[in-house]
């Protein structure tokens, strides 16, 4: 795909850095989007909003910084082909560029309702910005494709695992963004969700709870971030959203932003265990992992689903599509002057290590292929039939 950017201001960029930076900072006023007008392959809109966006991918020591779209930010109910936002990822620090697209098309595989990926060259008044990777807004608009009823509570959890305290529900306020209307009640029925979560026994747990949790959202997503190693997840309290349908009065799991996953898990020394008790199995204190491992029926579901998501790691398919990306997404990535990794680096990151910004990168399909083997092993280990 080809976006067009087209800015007014002339001092855009430094209005877009300022307004990310303002509302980073808890600036009401400056957390809004510019004007803008945009041209995608050919199709013309004017009056749209654009904002910076992200944490960590934010950091990219370029001007390459990822971006949001909002079709209907100044013209109200507008959309672009069924979406209201789309979000431009530079995908740093990952030198394949493919971490997002090959975790949710896995995702997307196996029945998870996931975002839809692509790829665009971004021009900003003219100049190339570079390529980005284009990533489906988890949002209204996502949730009517994906449920019967698209008006219920949409929460992104900003730093919680949801763990719940009696005497603390400043957290339910600090650390959850409530994407819908209806806040207040929407934090109220999440509390009462957590509580659940948190005092039900582990034996009693899927019983108790599949009546307003949707497990079959949850368990393929447990699974898939355990293989893929994505710390940066549930794990790490973040990037990932909660949907409660209104009309079934129950939770389900959405997944949410993999650029540093399929990877290994060196920050303390091991990747990710399949079961409590061995290196790097600390997240199975975590409330909803600890209690699918020890609830007898949830263990049983969630092994399964780990040999189910690991079978497709080997899919002939999946290899092919990870090659042709990466032959389509090159000649793109030659002309970016913003990408923070040699042409050099990016031939090599699917089968060699590549280390960018002090973060190491083992190549993506050598990383899919051990990690398989090592699933695998670990499964047999767990007297699960592979």
């Amino acid at each position: 795909h080809e976006i067009r950017l087209v800015f007014s201001q002339p001092q855009f960029w430094d209005t877009l850095i300022a307004r990310y930076t303002g509302a980073h900072d808890s600036i009401p006023e400056d957390d809004k989007p510019l004007l803008a007008s945009v041209e995608i392959d050919g199709i013309k809109l004017d009056s749209i909003g654009v904002k910076l966006k992200s944490n960590l991918s934010y950091t990219i020591p370029t001007d390459k910084k990822p971006i949001k779209l909002y079709f209907s930010a100044f013209v109200k109910g507008r959309n672009f082909e069924g979406l209201h936002r789309l979000n431009l990822s530079n995908e740093f620090p990952d030198p394949s560029m493919l971490r997002n697209t090959v975790a949710f098309k896995i995702l997307r595989n196996a029945g998870v309702r996931a975002p839809r990926t692509s790829f665009a060259r971004v021009y900003m008044n003219d100049a190339y910005k570079g390529l980005y990777v284009l990533i489906e807004q988890v949002d209204k608009e996502f949730l009517s494709n994906h449920f019967k009823y698209s008006n219920g509570d949409l929460i992104k959890p900003t730093g919680s695992y949801l763990y719940f305290f009696e005497d603390d529900t400043i957290s339910f306020w600090k650390n959850y963004e409530i994407k819908s209307k209806h806040s207040s009640e929407a934090r109220t029925r999440l509390m009462s969700f957590a509580k659940k979560i948190n005092t039900t026994p582990a034996n009693l747990f899927y019983d108790s709870l599949r009546v307003i949790f949707d497990f079959d959202s949850y368990l393929p997503v447990f699974a898939a971030d355990i293989i893929f190693n994505n710390w940066d997840s549930y794990f790490y309290g973040q990037n990932y959203y909660l949907y409660r349908d209104s009309a079934e009065n129950k939770y389900y799991y959405l997944p949410w932003d993999y650029n540093i996953s399929l990877n290994n898990y060196d920050v303390s020394g091991g990747d990710y265990s399949i079961l409590p008790g061995a290196v790097n199995s600390d997240i199975f204190d975590l409330p909803l992992p600890s209690k699918v491992v020890n609830n007898v029926k949830l263990k049983k579901k969630y092994l399964d689903e780990l040999t189910r998501i690991n079978k497709y790691l080997t899919d002939d398919s999946l290899k092919n599509f990870i090659y042709r990306m990466h032959g389509l997404i090159q000649s793109s990535l030659k002309a970016d002057t913003g990408k923070v990794f040699t042409m050099e680096q990016y031939e090599q990151s699917l089968l060699f290590r590549t280390s960018i910004s002090e973060i190491d990168f083992e190549g993506l399909l050598s990383f899919i292929h051990y990690r398989h083997e090592q699933v695998a092993k670990m499964l047999q280990d767990a007297d699960v039939k592979y």
